[in-house]
C-alpha cells in the first residue's frame, strides 16, 4: 500500500493548481462556443484571471489583477494574437460559424491550459507576481498551447462518446 505521508506541501500545492488549471480548461472551452462574438473573448479573458488568482490563493502569493493582466497580455502575444482571435471569434456570425466556433472552442480551452500550467511555472520560481516574466516564458507557452490543443480534443472525444 503506498505511503501518502511522503506527500509534501510543494507536491500538495502543485496537485491542486493542477486541479485549479484543468477545471478551468473546461470551462475555456465553453467559452469559445459562445455564439456571441466578441463576448467569448471577454469571457475567456475573465476566466484565465479568475485562474490565475485562485492559484495565486493556492500558493498563499498576493495576486494583482493589474499584473496578471500584464502577463497574460505579454504571454498570449496581445496584439496580433488577438487580433487573430477576435477574428475567429468575430467568423461566429457567419453562416459558416459552427466550424469556427469548435475552432475557438479548442483554441479557448488549449490557451487557457498553456497559460495555467506557465502561470503556475513561474509563479513556483518567482513567489510573487511582480517577478513574472511572460516574456522569457513566450516559448514555454506555445509548446503547452500545443500540448492542451491535444487535451482539449481527447476530452472532446471521451465526451462525444
Amino acid at each position: 500500500m503506498p505511503q501518502y505521508d511522503s506527500i509534501t506541501a510543494e507536491e500538495e500545492h502543485r496537485f491542486r493548481a493542477n486541479n485549479i488549471i484543468y477545471d478551468h480548461v473546461f470551462w475555456g472551452a465553453w467559452a469559445g462556443i459562445v455564439p456571441v462574438p466578441l463576448i467569448d473573448l471577454l469571457f475567456m479573458t475573465s476566466l484565465q484571471l479568475k485562474m490565475m488568482r485562485e492559484i495565486c490563493v493556492e500558493y498563499g502569493v498576493k495576486f494583482d489583477l493589474r499584473q496578471a493582466r500584464a502577463f497574460l497580455f505579454a504571454l498570449t502575444g496581445g496584439g496580433a494574437s488577438a487580433l487573430a482571435t477576435i477574428g475567429l471569434s468575430a467568423g461566429k456570425a457567419t453562416p459558416a460559424g459552427v466550424g469556427v466556433g469548435v475552432s475557438l472552442a479548442v483554441l479557448a480551452g488549449a490557451s487557457t491550459y498553456a497559460v495555467g500550467r506557465v502561470f503556475l511555472s513561474q509563479l513556483e520560481k518567482a513567489r510573487e507576481m511582480s517577478a513574472l516574466d511572460a516574456n522569457s516564458a513566450k516559448e514555454e507557452y506555445q509548446e503547452l498551447l500545443k500540448e492542451g490543443q491535444e487535451i482539449v480534443r481527447d476530452a472532446a472525444k471521451r465526451i462525444t462518446q
